[in-house]
């Protein structure tokens, strides 16, 4: 089934394609690569005036390509292999599924992969110039691509593997502050404050002194660091 054509289309009308996330580093939602490509399809689909994007339902590229539509303001149609999720799908998963269903234009299903990507180029390639296809690339020769120019549907590509350093100091950040909880930062109040009074209680030499000053000093640095990346 075909999106609906009755209208004329005003900007670009997009099909998204890439790998799982088992090729784009893994299924966390701060791995580097998906904030990447959820950052870099949001600035594609507005650099291109992307009108709606045509994707399917499945995890890795094509459903953050999803999340980044919806956060742009893009129309968003979705091909889907059943109204079923696949098993080994988690909670998390099935519930992002089902928002992104919720707030769809339309949902296809089409069981077949190569059938759903038939249709997805047929229906770019019907919108002429004002169809195109972005595709995530996985190291091995797209089938995608290779029918997107039969088509001659225009094709971006995007490196999945060229990440900004700036997305893998995201993720580190993301780890800390998952790890981060209340008991963790009472017990460094509790050593600074014993550290404190040690110190008050001490006769220290003004070369001591200073050294004490300065890592108490970044201890309490440290503490307001916690307290911040937990809170946001």
């Amino acid at each position: 089934m075909l999106a609906d054509e009755s209208r004329i289309v005003q900007g670009m009308i997009a099909m998204v394609n890439g790998p799982g996330p088992q090729q784009l580093n893994g299924y966390a939602d701060h791995n580097p690569v998906r904030l990447f490509l959820i950052s870099e399809f949001k600035r594609l689909f507005k650099f291109y005036k992307v009108e709606a994007i045509h994707t399917r339902l499945e995890l890795g590229a094509c459903m953050w390509a999803a999340e980044a539509a919806l956060a742009s303001g893009v129309k968003l149609h979705l091909y889907a292999s059943g109204e079923a999720y696949p098993p080994r799908w988690t909670n998390a998963h099935k519930e992002l599924a089902g928002a992104l269903i919720k707030n769809a234009i339309s949902v296809y299903y089409i069981e077949n992969l190569r059938a759903q990507i038939t249709v997805l180029v047929d229906t770019i390639s019907s919108y002429a110039e004002n169809g195109m296809a972005f595709e995530v690339l996985n190291g091995a020769v797209s089938y995608v691509i290779a029918q997107a120019e039969k088509a001659s549907v225009k094709v971006h590509t995007i490196d999945p593997h060229n990440v900004p350093d700036v997305y893998k100091v995201m993720m580190l950040v993301e780890r800390v502050r998952s790890k981060i909880n209340d008991g963790l930062i009472i017990e460094l109040d509790a050593a600074l404050q014993e550290f404190e009074t040690l110190q008050n209680a001490l006769k220290l030499t003004p070369q001591q002194e200073q050294r004490a000053n300065l890592r108490w000093n970044q201890l309490r640095q440290l503490q307001q660091l916690l307290l911040a990346l937990r809170d946001r």
